[in-house]
């Protein structure tokens, strides 16, 4: 999900913040903010979720994941 706030053209500087924002058992949403100016020019947020590379299935993220982002 992208919400668009004010425009950005060729040449702005811009900076990018990001953090989780809620997590499940298998899953998070990761929002993150464009800002421009001291201004938010966009807001984003994506689920990104945790797949084992055997199975191919989600699963429980590990605590040792998660507090990396602590």
């Amino acid at each position: 999900e992208i919400d668009y706030v004010a425009q950005v053209t060729l040449g702005h500087a811009i900076s990018a913040e990001t953090w989780v924002d809620e997590w499940k058992q298998a899953s998070c949403i990761r929002k993150t903010e464009l800002v421009r100016d001291g201004k938010v020019v966009a807001r984003a947020a994506t689920t990104w979720a945790f797949i084992s590379l055997s199975s191919g299935r989600p699963v429980r993220i590990p605590a040792e994941i998660r507090s990396l982002f602590a």
